[in-house]
């Protein structure tokens, strides 16, 4: 069961699914799992970051980072909020956003600095991050609208504000600066 995709810098197309992340090129598909070091073999989420590093997310391992040649993963030891992670995104400035169960995180590449309850979420399951035009990061949830998130500053649009409903599991602008919201 295919769970994600995303396409590498070098054509290669990463497939996630409950039994790993496979990596096919020119119709050759390679397996990675846990047992090559990666933090559960259920991946559900998968980004190549702008530096070329791939990253996935699991569905109860937390976070792995695969350089090419290592794996390192991250987990609620290491500052996450939750260990199921549901999406993955990079802003302009290169900070990897983690989308999980418990709120949501930020990357700097040392530290997470995460957003949950605590900070102004009304809901922690979180499906996604996206990073509008002007800077704004929208974290869409199941069941509390979406937030928008200013650096420590959070936000929330829900059905009161014109969301035709609370469950939102994506958010995209389109070229005119419009944003879509899809939601069941």
């Amino acid at each position: 069961e295919a769970l994600t995709l995303c396409e590498g810098r070098d054509g290669g197309i990463w497939i996630g699914t409950d039994t790993g992340a496979y990596c096919c090129v020119q119709g050759v598909c390679t397996r990675y799992g846990s047992g090559d070091g990666m933090a559960n073999d259920r991946v559900s989420a998968i980004l190549e970051d702008s530096q070329g590093v791939m990253w996935f997310g699991s569905n109860a391992g937390g976070l792995t980072r695969y350089d090419g040649s290592k794996f390192d993963t991250f987990s609620t030891v290491d500052g996450l909020p939750h260990d199921d992670v549901s999406g993955l995104s990079e802003d302009s400035s290169g900070v990897l956003w983690v989308a999980t169960r418990g709120g949501v995180s930020r990357y700097n590449g040392s530290t997470f600095v995460s957003t949950t309850r605590r900070d102004g979420l009304m809901s922690t399951s979180v499906k996604q991050t996206f990073q509008d035009s002007v800077g704004r990061t929208w974290a869409p949830t199941l069941g509390a609208g979406v937030h928008v998130m200013r650096g420590r500053d959070v936000q929330v649009v829900t059905t009161e504000d014109g969301l035709p409903s609370n469950h939102v599991t994506a958010v995209l602008e389109d070229g005119d600066g419009r944003l879509l919201f899809a939601t069941y």
